[in-house]
């Protein structure tokens, strides 16, 4: 559009120019011959002049011409890549993820802490090791108190180590399918929102195994805990019944023939 106007305006000088040439007295009053001629260089120079404007127009036209037709070629190009490019990867990036894949464990984690809680409420009849005394003109009898202990032992191991390790046993094996489904849903992921949601839902599923790994971490240790205590107390169950059998003894002395 600028060059077109500056076109314009440099013809529009040129033949006001020539014009205003012409438009000069008649050659009958110009007064003498020098005169003339100098109309004639001038009017020679101004024709000069215009062919040079024609000539600039022409090649200032055709430079238009091939800046309006690479444009016209930037546009269609911009367009083409719009269309075949640019939308389709904007609906890719934008597509939710088809292969959701989510793990509850609520079900799992109850039967678990049931078994923990269940252990905690018949747990041996003292936390802590002691040694057991008789009281005065009173008698432990170790082989129950054994009995007790084995049993509350036993039922320990049952219901928190044995039930809680079947339930985690059971989980181990049903969450290959998980980590599979997880697995093949990440391969399959196409575009940004895909692939985001198929990392946060691998990183839920790895924060879900974390919190049962630590409750794993925990059971073992209160067991090997209850294992330490057990063994204390059936050694101090040891020397306190070798006590009391040799300390409860008949003191007196009879004469031997009386034995």
């Amino acid at each position: 559009m600028a060059n077109a106007k500056f076109r314009k305006r440099l013809l529009t000088a040129f033949l006001a120019l020539a014009f205003s040439a012409a438009g000069s007295p008649p050659f009958a009053e110009a007064g003498s011959v020098s005169e003339l001629r100098k109309y004639l260089g001038k009017l020679t120079t101004l024709q000069a002049g215009r062919v040079s404007a024609t000539a600039m127009e022409f090649l200032l036209k055709n430079e238009e011409e091939d800046i309006t037709k690479a444009m016209a070629a930037i546009m269609a190009e911009a367009v083409r890549r719009d269309e075949t490019e640019v939308q389709p990867e904007y609906k890719s990036d934008h597509e939710a993820l088809k292969d959701v894949v989510s793990k509850d464990i609520t079900a799992e984690m109850t039967l678990l802490y049931t078994a923990i809680i269940a252990a905690d409420n018949n747990i041996f009849d003292s936390s802590v090791p002691r040694y057991r005394t008789p009281g005065e003109g009173q008698t432990i009898r170790f082989s129950e108190v054994y009995a007790t202990r084995v049993g509350e032992w036993q039922n320990y191991a049952l219901l928190y180590a044995i039930t809680a390790n079947n339930t985690q046993t059971s989980d181990a094996t049903s969450v290959q399918t998980t980590i599979k489904a997880l697995h093949d849903a990440s391969l399959a992921a196409r575009g940004y929102r895909q692939l985001l949601q198929s990392r946060h839902q691998t990183a839920i599923f790895m924060d879900q195994e974390i919190s049962k790994l630590r409750t794993d971490i925990q059971r073992q240790i209160a067991v090997e805990t209850w294992i330490a205590v057990n063994e204390r107390q059936e050694r101090a169950d040891r020397q306190a019944a070798f006590d009391q059998a040799v300390s409860r003894g008949d003191s007196a002395q009879t004469a031997g023939k009386g034995y």
